[in-house]
């Protein structure tokens, strides 16, 4: 349970722009004051199939490290040199906040009926499937999109 003192209660709101932005965020303070139960209770809030929430805590961190661990709790293997480790990162965040440009496309095609988004879904994944590819991006559901109007007649 969190007590939402004015401190806390601006650091949420602070938290919660950082993610409607679609950015990364540090969170610093006092020993004690109460960041970890923040956080916790931030990463409690999201929904999980939107955000990958990575929780660091070690202080003192070299680059090196930070993004090496940056990459582990998203899956992927980390490179040996720093450069290389921070391309990858890079890659794997604009890759990953693209599947969220396609959740907006399916939205706002389907108008929100679960049979409309369940066929296009499925075209996806049918689709990416195809192509061997495991992210599903805005480009994809653009052209699916598309496709599915042409064949009713609706777009040239």
């Amino acid at each position: 349970m969190l007590f939402e003192s004015q401190a806390h209660g601006e650091a949420l709101t602070r938290l919660h722009l950082m993610l409607q932005n679609g950015s990364l965020g540090v969170l610093t303070g006092e020993v004690g004051a109460g960041k970890s139960t923040l956080i916790r209770h931030l990463i409690s809030s999201l929904d999980p199939p939107r955000f990958q929430p990575v929780y660091l805590v070690q202080a003192g961190m070299r680059p090196k490290d930070f993004y090496g661990e940056l990459l582990r709790h998203l899956g992927e293997e980390t490179p040996y040199f720093l450069e290389k480790a921070r391309l990858l990162f890079h890659k794997t965040f604009l890759q990953r906040s693209q599947s969220d440009s396609a959740r907006k496309l399916i939205h706002s095609d389907t108008r929100g009926i679960l049979r409309l988004i369940n066929n296009l879904c499925t075209n996806a994944l049918f689709t990416a499937r195809q192509k061997g590819t495991e992210v599903i991006e805005s480009e994809l559901i653009t052209r699916i999109i598309h496709d599915a109007a042409r064949q009713r007649g609706l777009a040239t």
